[in-house]
């Protein structure tokens, strides 16, 4: 696997963003998944796209791989280290590079140079012979440093030639600080995993529990994907409070709540509250309820006694002796909403007159009416 590319087993562009590097393995991950995929080499070939997932969903991890194909470096995922192929002629590459071999070379080491002599005369496969020198080399550098309990791996970045000079010229030689990623959930390591973009979901509220406030529970569940490839789901019960008065669009977040893969911080979940369908009341965004009344022409012009009851139980009489004309408005203050940052203030309950208009009238009634009415 080593020599394959993580591009090609995921059939990704080298400059696919996350968003497709995630796609494209949810597809392929199906697609080879053994409990879905019975052929010999699904397992096999399961391993693959998740360790090409594992890498390139790491921008670190990502940037280095990157960095290596680049410089004629391949990535041996099972040694966790760097590796270049056809390694017996290193010393002229390296001198090649740094133009003049000084004495302080890590290649002037006698370990060194007998493993290379050896490499020579065996008949090792460039894998084998890759980690053998990779070993060596660890060793006579003396270069392994440890962040959060996990292992470093050599970072061959655009300027890693002149890191190597300066960290190895002598044993006094002050090193270069780097970057380190954290493995664990200590509270000592700071995060640089990529995180997934926020879960946004509409949370309806009736209009009865914003006027009082309450606590909904909602039960999620979520996939959790581990490095060997095998999901389970995840089931957890929220308890999420909704204050009196609060408006809709109003959102709450609960972070990492969402799936989790290798190398990713789980996303957010947002809940963006949405209020409910009532069958008498909308509101407006000062948190006045508003109502429509329908009344008949009749009723219109004769009076109006109409009776709404409110979010709370209470009874409101609606008593109109005037002539009511279409758009007539009637308000009655502090029978609104709890307005959010003080909610011992209440808007207004605004009743708006619709006014139904016979669709037919006999010409004995239309009499009536022109004997009636004003001109």
């Amino acid at each position: 696997m080593a020599n394959e590319n993580f591009y090609d087993i995921l059939n990704i562009s080298k400059d696919a963003s996350p968003d497709e590097i995630k796609k494209a393995y949810r597809e392929k991950a199906k697609q080879f998944h053994p409990d879905k995929n019975k052929a010999p080499e699904a397992a096999e070939r399961f391993k693959m796209i998740s360790k090409a997932h594992e890498v390139l969903s790491n921008p670190a991890e990502r940037r280095k791989y990157d960095d290596a194909k680049r410089n004629g470096f391949d990535y041996d995922n099972d040694n966790s280290s760097w590796s270049r192929p056809n390694m017996a002629d290193a010393k002229e590459w390296f001198e090649t590079i740094f133009n003049e071999f000084r004495d302080d070379s890590p290649f002037s080491h006698e370990a060194f140079t007998t493993n290379m002599r050896s490499n020579e005369t065996n008949n090792f496969s460039a894998h084998e012979r890759s980690k053998q020198q990779n070993t060596t080399r660890n060793r006579e550098f003396g270069r392994s440093s440890f962040s959060c309990g996990q292992k470093r791996k050599p970072d061959f970045g655009p300027d890693w030639s002149s890191r190597f000079e300066n960290d190895h010229s002598s044993p006094s030689a002050k090193k270069r600080p780097r970057p380190e990623t954290c493995s664990n959930s200590s509270s000592n390591c700071s995060s640089s995993l990529p995180k997934d973009a926020a879960i946004e979901r509409h949370l309806e509220v009736s209009l009865e529990e914003i006027a009082s406030g309450c606590t909904r529970k909602l039960k999620i569940k979520r996939t959790i994907n581990d490095e060997r490839g095998c999901c389970t789901q995840e089931e957890k019960l929220l308890e999420i409070p909704i204050k009196a008065g609060w408006k809709a669009g109003t959102k709450l977040t609960y972070p990492k709540h969402g799936d989790k893969y290798p190398g990713r911080e789980p996303a957010d979940i947002i809940f963006i509250l949405k209020d409910k369908p009532h069958s008498l009341f909308t509101r407006d965004s000062n948190n006045n309820l508003l109502h429509t009344a329908n009344v008949s022409l009749k009723k219109a012009l004769l009076g109006v006694s109409y009776c709404i009851q409110g979010l709370n139980g209470r009874r409101h009489d609606v008593n109109v002796r005037d002539i009511v004309h279409p758009g007539y408005v009637k308000r009655y203050q502090g029978e609104g909403l709890p307005l959010p940052k003080t909610p011992s203030k209440r808007g207004d309950l605004i009743v708006t007159f619709n006014i139904e208009f016979p669709t037919f009238l006999s010409w004995d009634q239309r009499r009536v009416l022109s004997d009636c009415l004003p001109n």
